[in-house]
């Protein structure tokens, strides 16, 4: 900032192993979104390493690092980022668009699968503003599975809902952490961060906390 130098991470070392489930916790300004930047392969650390699946992030380039978010990352935001304009269906299929697949059948067939596997098969014509905030949820979860990811990297994403409705969509994380999906999750909610088996705290860029929830 101006003249200043700001580390966002500082001396960080965290190691995720295939299957986890970790929720990032901290105050703001604590480093959170920086290192769920990093893990997405949306930005680079200045210094350091980043190794994911043996090869380090620094040393790819913005060709390769498409590549991975398009194919072993899923994103999903705490508001939602649906395209309005587009239904259910045709939300869930822009990334596999992006990812190349040709247009036809098995596309749409992969879309509803994605999203008959969040609970959304009687909705799939629908546009985001005909649909609630938990149902819109769905449809970014279902998105952000469409490519078979191994890794769920999610941002608040119980933030916009009533508890009721966030809960469903914690069952929905829980549900794929068992069949093997790597999540992370940023969360503010206590409640929310101990469906996790894992927690993370940040403060001033630091780990001060990794460990099961206590």
């Amino acid at each position: 900032m101006g003249s200043g130098e700001i580390c966002a991470l500082v001396d960080l070392d965290i190691h995720v192993v295939g299957g986890d489930f970790i929720a990032i916790m901290g105050p703001s300004g604590s480093g959170k979104s920086t290192l769920m930047n990093i893990i997405g392969c949306l930005d680079k650390p200045s210094t350091g390493q980043y190794l994911l699946d043996g090869k380090d992030v620094l040393n790819l380039d913005e060709n390769c690092l498409a590549g991975i978010r398009s194919s072993k990352i899923g994103f999903i935001f705490q508001t939602f980022n649906l395209i309005p304009r587009m239904n259910a269906l045709n939300n869930v299929e822009m990334p596999l668009i992006y990812n190349g697949h040709p247009k036809g059948k098995e596309r749409i067939m992969l879309a509803e699968a994605a999203l008959e596997s969040v609970g959304l098969s009687e909705r799939i014509y629908h546009k985001p503003n005909e649909l609630s905030g938990g149902q819109q949820q769905r449809v970014a979860i279902a998105r952000a599975l469409v490519n078979n990811p191994s890794i769920i990297l999610a941002d608040e994403p119980t933030g916009n809902l009533d508890f009721s409705t966030g809960e469903e969509i914690m069952n929905i994380f829980l549900k794929l952490n068992r069949d093997g999906k790597t999540i992370i999750m940023v969360t503010h909610d206590e409640a929310v961060g101990h469906n996790a088996n894992r927690i993370v705290r940040l403060k001033d860029g630091r780990i001060i906390y990794d460990g099961k929830p206590s």
